[in-house]
This record gives C-alpha cells, structure tokens and sequence, in this order.
C-alpha cells in the first residue's frame, strides 16, 4: 500500500468569499486559543483563591477556639477563688468540731456545723458542674432543650464571681412563671454565646468606678429573648458597622483575638436562625440583645 499525492504547482486566485471564510476561521482558532489560555488562568486563579479561602477558614477556627479558651482561662481564673472561699469554711469548721468533739459534744452546734460543710460542699459541686459544662463540648446535632435552664446555669456560675471581682452582676426572667422554653440546636453553642457576651461587658467596664452588668431573660411572640447591659466605655459611631467583623477588636495586643461578637454572631444567625443586635453610647454603656426563635418540645425547625 502507498500514497499517491497529486500536486498542482500552478497558481491559483482566491476569491475575496474565501479569504473572508479563512479570516473568520483563522479569528475562531485565535480566539479558542486564547479562551484555553484564559480558562487555565482561572483555573489556576481559583485555586489559588481556594487555598486562600481554607486558610483563612482554618485562622478563623484556631482563633475561635483560643477566643473561647482565653474566656475559659478568665472564668477558671476566678473560679479558682470561689472555691477556695468554701474550702477554707469546710477546713475551719471541721477543726472546730474535732475540737468539740474531743471536748463536750454540743449537738446542735456539731449539727448546725455540719450544715455549713454541706451547703459549702454543694457550692464547689455546683461550680465544678458550671464549668464542666463548658469544656465538655456537645454534640453538634440538633435537639431541643430547654434555654432558660442552660442561661441561668451560666448567670450562676458568673454572679458571684463577678461580684468578687467587684462588678455588680444580677439577672431575672422577666416572665417568670416556671415555664420551659425550648431551642432546637446545641446547648453548649447557646452558653459560649452568654459567656462571650458576659466577658465582653466585663472588659468594657474594667476601668469603671462603679462597675455593673445586668442580664434579663423573656419570652416574647414565639422568641427567647437573652440581654446584655453594661455602664462601660461603650461604642464608638465609628466603628458600630464592624462590631460583628472577624478579627476586629479595640483591645490591646495579646488582650483580645477580635472573634468573640463574630462567633456570637455565627452562632446566633446560623446554629440557631435568631438575630444579634446592639445599642451603644460612647461613655455610658451598651446593651447587646439576642433573639432566639423558640419551638414546641420535641418539635423540629
């Protein structure tokens, strides 16, 4: 088998139709060319975007996490304290009654003593409980539970540590009837959003003369209602548009990651489909509400 080749060397016209067939085909082959060399950039463009994106995703949940363990650290700090006070109590009293008791026994002092060990013991165990609801992290499934006991665990276990720190803390249930209301999401996602927002007034009213936080829970319309308030240093007009920003923050270095509000913020809108929103005056304080839609228990959104 071979191939038989015909060449005809004789020169031959071109009509303007076909030179205007072959520009137009020389144009498409130009343009396809110039189509794969674009669509190589942008592959490579968006890889690179998406290696940027993860890193910046996996910067958000490192500073998250040492957001939350920095506030941990502080609440440790003067819990530390707090149970230290009841253990010195514990200490005294069974002094005294090892002395009584090998003297003349007075049973009611002994009872009455014994007392005093028992509330001073079920305080530690009710702060041991408080924190450990903090480090043992749920489950991220959804179920319901009931928020006003999971807020007013947090409330308790900041109250007095708060007020030993002499900023005057106190809260209520505005709707107060022992009722439950019920979330649907993560317990522990609800707390680390109090705690966020408790450490944050704390800072704002560290330079105060007479420091005070004040927290209130409602129900209102279908919604669970957690506020806030503090007679702090405030917010600045300037600067209310980046409150809930990533990485923003006024503190100084190494006091603050600037990614506590924004995980508060997360949490709010995303885990739970509620709302954050603040009112603040530069010198006299802010007040930062959150609003949770609430469901039926056992019910699902």
């Amino acid at each position: 088998m071979g191939t038989l080749c015909i060449i005809d060397h004789k020169p031959r016209k071109i009509s303007q139709e076909q030179l205007k067939t072959l520009e137009i085909l020389a144009n498409q082959i130009i343009k396809h060319l110039e189509s794969r060399k674009l669509n190589t950039e942008l592959l490579k463009a968006l890889e690179n975007i998406e290696s940027k994106h993860q890193l910046i995703l996996n910067q958000a949940k490192v500073a998250q996490f040492q957001s939350k363990m920095a506030a941990i650290g502080h609440l440790a700090a003067g819990v530390g304290h707090e149970i230290n006070n009841p253990l010195t109590i514990i200490k005294g009293k069974l002094r005294i009654l090892e002395k009584k008791i090998l003297s003349n026994v007075d049973a009611e002092e002994v009872k009455s003593s014994f007392k005093v060990v028992d509330d001073s013991l079920n305080r530690i165990e009710k702060i041991v409980k408080g924190i450990k609801s903090f480090t043992s992290k749920d489950n991220l499934s959804l179920r319901t539970f009931d928020a006003i006991e999971v807020s007013q665990g947090v409330f308790e276990l900041h109250q007095e540590l708060l007020n030993e720190n002499n900023i005057q803390f106190n809260y209520e249930f505005e709707n107060n009837d022992s009722r439950t209301c019920c979330l649907e999401g993560d317990p522990g996602s609800l707390r680390e959003v109090i705690l966020h927002l408790i450490s944050n007034a704390k800072d704002a009213t560290k330079n105060q003369s007479n420091p005070w936080i004040k927290a209130r829970l409602a129900l209102s319309s279908g919604e669970f209602l957690i506020t806030v308030e503090d007679n702090g240093i405030g917010i600045a007009d300037s600067i209310k548009d980046k409150v809930f920003d990533p990485f923003f923050t006024t503190k100084e270095v190494n006091e603050g990651t600037g990614i506590g509000l924004s995980t508060c913020y997360h949490i709010v809108t995303e885990e739970f489909l509620g709302s954050l929103s603040f009112v603040s005056s530069e010198g006299k304080g802010s007040t930062f509400t959150v609003r949770l839609p609430t469901v039926e228990e056992g019910e699902k959104r």
